[in-house]
């Protein structure tokens, strides 16, 4: 196999040739390959909502618990999964900063699309025009809002991996990642009270 081949997904070498192969792989990735990797998140974020929204759904708990703890953390860890898991195993797919900061944001577009449909046509029976606007618009913007908070802790990862080639340390996003939570679950307290 060409160890410069991009499709190469074997497991990177141990420390202290992990910089040099982190290197050699980001030398190869083309454009193309980046917009496959933001095509694969984009793609992933439908089924993940499905899937999260069905999950706490039919999960234990309160009312108020799932709308303002369980909803929010599933549903902003689901928006920016495949771009972390990509980040973190793959850092040298993202060439630029910005490609898993608009990843999430567009993976956090979808989410919502795909939850809105779900709301409207299957859990609320015969929602007004408020409603449809409601969701289409303030939902919408909830979520990339969230997502792209959530992203900008995914863009502090890359700098911080990209900066001296080592492998990536989720621990300087998680602050990111709990005011997304924050902010979702806050969002969703504000609704259930009017």
């Amino acid at each position: 196999m060409n160890p410069y081949d991009s499709t190469d997904f074997t497991a990177p070498p141990e420390e202290p040739l992990y910089a040099t192969y982190f290197k050699s792989r980001l030398a190869v990735q083309t454009p193309r390959s980046a917009r496959n990797t933001f095509l694969f998140c984009v793609l992933a974020a439908g089924p993940l909502a499905i899937i999260t929204v069905l999950a706490y759904g039919f999960g234990g708990g309160s009312g108020i618990i799932k709308t303002v703890f369980i909803a929010p953390f599933c549903e902003e860890l689901a928006k920016i999964a495949t771009p972390l898991v990509i980040l973190a195993r793959f850092p040298w797919r993202w060439s630029r900063g910005s490609q898993p900061v608009l990843a999430c944001v567009v993976s956090g577009i979808v989410f919502a699309a795909i939850e809105n449909l779900l709301y409207l046509f299957v859990y609320i029976e015969n929602p007004t025009a408020r409603m449809i606007i409601w969701r289409w618009t303030v939902c919408v913007l909830v979520h990339t809002a969230c997502s792209a908070t959530a992203g900008f802790g995914l863009l502090r990862i890359w700098r911080n991996a990209h900066k001296e080639f080592t492998r990536p340390d989720a621990m300087p996003a998680a602050p990111y990642f709990v005011a997304a939570m924050v902010l979702h679950g806050a969002y969703n307290a504000a609704a259930r009270l009017i």
